[in-house]
């Protein structure tokens, strides 16, 4: 129950934010919406409702953003967390080649 009042207090603030014309109501919106989201989080920890390692992993949640899935079955923002894994395995890996070539030049 807790968590429907939180996710329907988010969307009328952002979209209260969204139809807010200057910048000093949209910066106290935003105030408003991040200290009430950690108020929630604390309240919901406070509860058991929330793992601690599963917030801390959705809260950090590498992506690229902007980019389309090609397959139905995943999300646009789960397909941008494997293109960071991706990327990162392909530095890694050219990391390696070319301490290779060093050591053996």
């Amino acid at each position: 129950m807790l968590i429907r009042f939180t996710l329907a207090v988010f969307a009328s603030v952002v979209l209260l934010k969204k139809t807010l014309r200057t910048k000093i109501m949209r910066s106290v919106v935003a105030s408003f919406l991040t200290s009430s989201f950690r108020f929630f989080i604390q309240i919901l920890l406070m509860k058991k409702e929330i793992v601690p390692h599963e917030l801390e992993f959705l809260l950090r949640f590498p992506a690229v953003m902007n980019v389309t899935s090609p397959v139905d079955f995943l999300n646009n923002l789960c397909w941008g967390g494997i293109k960071v894994r991706y990327l990162a395995i392909r530095i890694i890996e050219e990391n390696r080649k070319t301490q290779k070539r060093r050591l053996f030049a």
